[in-house]
């Protein structure tokens, strides 16, 4: 299958990973995580951000927020930034700040 660029494609869903690569406390998607969920997953968003000029939303408004998607229910309280909609570069000026859901 070829990538090519759509010019109005929005991606959305449940990835069950998160986009941001850093290991440990230092990964603004995760908190309390062991580790990058899906990594799998994490690869293959990151092929379609590349081929198809993809960019995060949500990242590019709040580029240092820690916010999630994902709470587990478990003693632990991981919680992570699993739902995200990628779409592409031309949409940046279309994209306007919200103000966080409690």
């Amino acid at each position: 299958m070829a990538l090519t660029a759509n010019p109005l494609l929005i991606m959305g869903d449940n990835w069950n990973t998160v986009l941001c690569e850093t290991k440990g406390a230092d990964n603004i998607d995760i908190i309390h995580g062991r580790s990058i969920p899906n990594k799998c997953n994490q690869s293959v968003i990151k092929l379609f951000q590349h081929k198809l000029s993809l960019l995060d939303p949500f990242r590019l408004l709040l580029p240092n927020c820690k916010d999630f998607t994902f709470k587990a229910k478990s003693s632990i309280r991981h919680s992570s930034r699993l739902d995200f909609f990628p779409l592409q570069f031309f949409m940046e000026p279309y994209c306007m700040p919200h103000e966080a859901a409690d």
